[in-house]
């Protein structure tokens, strides 16, 4: 029977035991929700938001004129782009290994030969078989030319068969005044122009006006304006609602409720792909065209873009090269490519004039020149980039644009409060490749966006085992200010014929000190792998990204804190390992788990929003939980930013 004193004294223990399991200066909320404790974790699930796929590509017809784009979708359809391969010559069958999200239901790959392109789509399975056969499919693919307009009386293009993306005025327009939006007809060669309430279009051929409406059925400008090249109509959305036009004479033919939109639903544009896929943006992100319901008259449109955007949408278009371009809101405006999945994306170029709509011409080469300008034998048109010698095409994760996430609690062997931010690192891994699909470089872009932790944390990389010493020319980009020792060429010393990279030894020189950062308050890096001959990409482990990623514990070199059962490296001091709540058994392959198998670190194959200090992730992501008890099978895509997904109250919402 317990008496006063006992009682007093189990209080007490408790107590200090919980305090020492805080992050110093970080006291946890007496309401905190601690449900993560609760978790039961299968047996053999290991936290992982991504999964190993492997890809043969099959083609009777393999050419060193082609090139294998390869992007996958969501069960929404939805895209991401990892980049582009080739079949090495000689061969006709070739085995790839990929690293793609849990969710991930199909697999596009589209061929690229000379002005053709066949695309395959295949369910997604440990071993995906891609064949390609004769010429079925062919679609004229190109550069594209952008058309554009603005309210200032501007008639614009916008090349983007170079980098530059120059822009060149039409002058025809501007006895017309100005305009908000712009549709190409590509089989006329003519493109919609509105002007206020009339219509007109340019003819290309004769380079002339002609007067197609002097009104509309919705009263007022054409805004969100694309020609339908499929059914040959004008498609025009204004807020919540569509219109489709006759393009003969401007009359109407339907119109549909647009279900979906968040707001603000206002700007933006609509855009149709060479597959028919229909986009739609407007000021609060990008959307896709899920169904076309013609009895309800219903348009239902899925969020893309996880977050809110920075900037204000006023214009979309898709190129001949399925890519994605956006003009923003804004007197200088700026061209930005857009990843139609993710909404990942970076800007090529800013003009001295606005953009109020864009819209896309392709061009008219039915073959490729053969020039080669870098003389890596990969003539420019399939060269992803054609002035470097090294690189022919590029194969990135998580995606060409996006970033992944590994976000850490930095008590390890002790438990945190399970908030993951402490040190929170965005990645993108890039892995170049010539024309006979061998690795020539890697790089590694790299963003610490959240730190909570008042230690001085360090992050390095551990890379796959097929990466040797011997590989490696140099390593450029890494911050080094003396904590750790680096061989020759810039990996770390003391670990054999094994590449561990530390990218950074302190984690005060990469950002400030916080959760909802802004970009100026982040130091982004760039690390770069130069291999001395290039390399099969096999060897890279490619279905493995992001390797095994560490931190390293307020400059305690042999402090490394890992994913879920990932093995630390050979500087790492091994007395820690089975301390405290840790569970980890050496000789057993069993690394960085509590006896309830949780972990200290997770890594989520998209960018993060941070949780706010003190509180669980469970209480943030409200799925997290039931995709962590079923093992990984249900709620796979726990961390983006559909409806009912998140507790936006505990998490950084803007950036």
């Amino acid at each position: 029977m317990f008496n006063k004193l006992t009682l007093l004294s189990i209080f007490l223990f408790g107590y200090l035991f919980t305090a020492c399991n805080q992050e110093p200066g970080n006291p946890v909320a007496p309401n905190v929700d601690t449900s993560f404790e609760s978790i039961n974790v299968p047996e053999g699930f290991d936290f992982k938001t991504s999964h190993s796929v492997g890809v043969v590509l099959s083609d009777e017809d393999a050419t060193d004129q082609a090139f294998y784009e390869m992007s996958y979708y969501d069960g929404n359809q939805q895209e991401y782009v990892i980049g582009r391969v080739f079949m090495p010559i000689g061969k006709t069958e070739y085995t790839y290994k990929l690293n793609l999200p849990t969710y991930v239901k199909e697999l596009k790959v589209t061929k690229v030969r000379g002005s053709q392109q066949i695309q395959e789509m295949v369910d997604v399975s440990p071993n995906t078989v891609v064949t390609f056969s004769g010429e079925k499919n062919r679609i004229l693919s190109c550069k594209s030319v952008l058309y554009g307009v603005n309210s200032s009386q501007n008639f614009f293009t916008i090349d983007q068969s170079s980098d530059e993306f120059t822009s060149t005025m039409v002058e025809e327009v501007m006895e017309h005044g100005g305009s908000i939006a712009c549709a190409v007809d590509k089989n006329n060669k003519r493109v919609y122009v509105s002007f206020g309430r009339a219509l007109k279009y340019y003819d290309l051929n004769t380079e002339s006006w002609v007067d197609v409406a002097e009104n509309n059925p919705f009263n007022g400008g054409y805004p969100r304006m694309e020609y339908n090249n499929a059914t040959d109509e004008l498609w025009i959305a204004k807020n919540e609602e569509m219109y489709i036009l006759d393009p003969a004479d401007g009359s109407q033919k339907d119109k549909y409720k647009i279900s979906g939109l968040e707001s603000p639903v206002g700007g933006g544009d609509i855009a149709i792909s060479l597959s028919g896929d229909v986009y739609m943006c407007c000021f609060s992100g990008l959307y896709k065209v899920s169904n076309i319901d013609t009895g309800s008259k219903v348009v239902s449109v899925t969020r893309i873009s996880a977050e809110a955007l920075p900037f204000s949408p006023t214009s979309l278009a898709i190129d001949q090269d399925d890519r994605l371009f956006m003009g923003t809101n804004e007197a200088n405006s700026r061209l930005i490519e857009m990843d139609k999945e993710t909404g990942s994306y970076q800007v090529q170029a800013t003009y001295p004039h606005k953009i109020n709509d864009l819209s896309a011409f392709p061009c008219t080469i039915d073959e490729c020149d053969q020039t080669d300008t870098d003389g890596d034998g990969c003539i420019d048109c399939i060269d992803e980039d054609p002035l470097d010698p090294s690189t022919c095409g590029t194969i990135s994760s998580p995606s060409k644009f996006g970033y992944g996430t590994i976000a850490y609690e930095d008590l390890w062997p002790s438990t945190g409060d399970y908030d993951f931010n402490d040190l929170v690192v965005n990645y993108r891994f890039k892995i170049s490749v010539n024309g006979d699909n061998m690795a020539t470089k890697m790089t590694i872009f790299l963003k610490q966006k959240a730190r909570s932790a008042n230690y001085d944390n360090g992050f390095g990389i551990q890379m796959p085992i097929g990466l040797r010493q011997g590989n490696i020319d140099r390593i450029r980009g890494n911050i080094n200010t003396g904590l750790v020792t680096n061989n020759f060429n810039g990996s770390e010393a003391g670990h054999g014929s094994r590449v561990v990279i530390i990218a950074y030894d302190k984690s005060t020189e990469m950002s400030s000190f916080g959760l909802c950062l802004e970009e100026h308050d982040i130091k982004p890096i760039t690390i770069t792998i130069d291999f001395k001959e290039p390399i099969d990409v096999y060897a890279l482990g490619l279905d493995n990204f992001p390797y095994n990623p560490f931190l390293i514990q307020k400059g305690n070199r042999g402090h490394e804190i890992h994913l879920f059962n990932q093995e630390p490296t050979a500087l790492n001091d091994d007395s820690l390992l089975g301390a405290s709540v840790d569970e980890s058994d050496a000789a057993e392959g069993i690394y960085y788990q509590t006896r309830r198998k949780h972990p200290w670190a997770l890594n989520i194959i998209h960018d993060f929003r941070v949780v706010n200090e003190g509180v669980a992730i469970t209480a943030a992501y409200n799925n997290f939980k039931a995709w962590a008890e079923s093992g990984g099978t249900t709620n796979t895509d726990w961390y983006k930013d559909n409806e009912g997904y998140r507790n936006t109250s505990v998490i950084c919402t803007d950036r």
